[in-house]
């Protein structure tokens, strides 16, 4: 059967069933569960998948998705005996507070107690039998919009017990966009009021719950441990910069080109086999001119506060105005570099490069009508970073080399600038040019020297 792709799909279930296209994260649920931690909360960007996956759980661990192996036989995670086991053996708790959205307080409550009320509708088979008392049937019954405060704050703690006399197991409680309704909170100014009671809710729901097994929250930003998370200090949290559950959402790397590729905004130019292995490698370029308009429109876009510096940038190295570059480009990067992304990182030297080569590469986008511009090809004896062809031969060619600083080898800025410019000269990277036709005298090569935010450029003299 072909696949399809459920744009905007969010739950698990449809998404297996519907024979959609789907990433293959269950990795998830047994790092989660092997972390043992009591209650979890993940912030993540909008649209990184944290509703799916969230789903996922809920029909991973849910009795109410008992023997449905069909939605996991295909996946990773059912190459686990253990886990094999578990699937759908818990009573779960799954609530979102995505639509809690009010401009005041009053409303904000109801609409949360209304989505604590449907959790409860969900779970009516618990009135038959003698599970609950008459007093409890009462109360069950009583969950709704008009329910005090207080008393909604403790109905999820309740119905944990009210799962666990049933089922005879403790709840795992999943929440998904915890912060929705604090934004909304923050923007319509009653978020002081409004952190009183969210905070006692979750306390009675995460902290001094005994009936809870677990717990997950995810949600778009980390509010302040001190405004409604005071009292959870069992509390694990995992932000964006955590190595924990990096490829659990959003995109790696390999998968942001593919998802390019697959999305027609790149296309596949050749394809090189490499090593003894013969690995595929694919050169890819830019579709077509509307997609260069958009992604040179985004470019621009992000340097917006430094424009003036970044046109003189480009006008000082077309010009071969050495000094200006170096003005310019040091104060492109003071105003735009995060000390993150350009510092040293444990893995090498090479991520801070890239992180360099890249923006480099985006402030040369507007030279697109004029010169063709290349990255990481071969030419002589390996391969240059960046090299600017003009369209027309009587005009200057220019090859780039990025080098970061090591410490270890490198005293200055000046001598790690000099070995990326005798890297240009070594391996011989104007052999591309010279066979396209270019005289070697107009060859142009840069070293770019990179430090946290500085920056030294220099010139190979001709």
């Amino acid at each position: 059967m072909v696949k399809t792709i459920g744009i905007g799909k969010q739950d698990f279930a449809s998404v297996i069933e519907d024979n959609c296209f789907f990433v293959d994260k269950t990795g998830f649920i047994k790092e989660w569960w092997d972390s043992k931690d009591e209650v979890t909360l993940i912030t993540r960007p909008r649209r990184f998948g944290k509703t799916l996956n969230m789903s996922m759980l809920n029909c991973f661990f849910s009795n109410q998705y008992k023997d449905r192996r069909d939605l996991f036989d295909s996946l990773s995670i059912w190459e686990y005996e253990d886990y094999r086991k578990i699937q759908g053996t818990y009573p779960v708790i799954f609530m979102s507070l995505a639509s809690v959205k009010a401009d005041n307080l009053a409303d904000a409550k109801i609409q949360i107690k209304a989505q604590i009320e449907a959790v409860y509708k969900r779970h009516r088979y618990l009135l038959e039998g003698d599970t609950l008392t008459a007093d409890e049937i009462a109360d069950f019954e009583g969950t709704n919009t008009r329910m005090g405060d207080a008393e909604s704050g403790l109905k999820l703690n309740i119905l944990c017990e009210y799962f666990y006399r049933y089922w005879g197991k403790k709840t795992i409680i999943i929440l998904d966009e915890y912060d929705t309704p604090m934004q909304e909170a923050y923007l319509h100014g009653y978020w002081n009021e409004f952190t009183a009671y969210i905070r006692s809710l979750f306390n009675a729901t995460f902290k001094t719950n005994p009936y809870m097994e677990r717990a997950i929250m995810t949600g778009i930003t980390r509010v302040s441990k001190e405004s409604i998370f005071s009292d959870l200090n069992n509390l694990n949290v995992i932000t964006t910069t955590s190595s924990s559950y990096a490829t659990s959402f959003g995109f790696t790397e390999n998968a942001i080109w593919s998802l390019l590729l697959a999305s027609g905004y790149l296309k596949v130019d050749s394809l090189e086999k490499r090593g003894i292995t013969l690995e595929p490698w694919y050169h890819l370029s830019i579709t077509n001119l509307e997609t260069v308009s958009m992604f040179s429109n985004m470019f621009r876009g992000w340097f917006n506060a430094s424009v003036s510096n970044y046109n003189g940038l480009i006008r000082a190295l077309l010009r071969g105005n050495v000094k200006e570059m170096n003005i310019y480009m040091n104060e492109v990067a003071l105003s735009t570099f995060s000390s993150f992304d350009s510092r040293n990182h444990p893995s090498g030297k090479s991520e801070p490069e890239r992180f360099y080569h890249g923006f480099v590469l985006g402030l040369l986008v507007e030279l697109r009508d004029k010169y063709e511009v290349q990255s990481n090809r071969e030419s002589g004896y390996g391969r240059y970073d960046v090299m600017i062809i003009p369209r027309d031969k009587n005009s200057q060619a220019v090859i780039i080399e990025f080098k970061v600083i090591d410490p270890q080898e490198e005293t200055s800025l000046d001598m790690t600038a000099d070995s990326a410019l005798k890297q240009i000269e070594e391996k011989n990277y104007d052999a591309k040019l010279l066979e396209r036709g270019y005289k070697r005298e107009a060859i142009q090569h840069y070293g770019f020297a990179f430090e946290g935010k500085r920056v030294l450029i220099k010139k190979a003299q001709i």
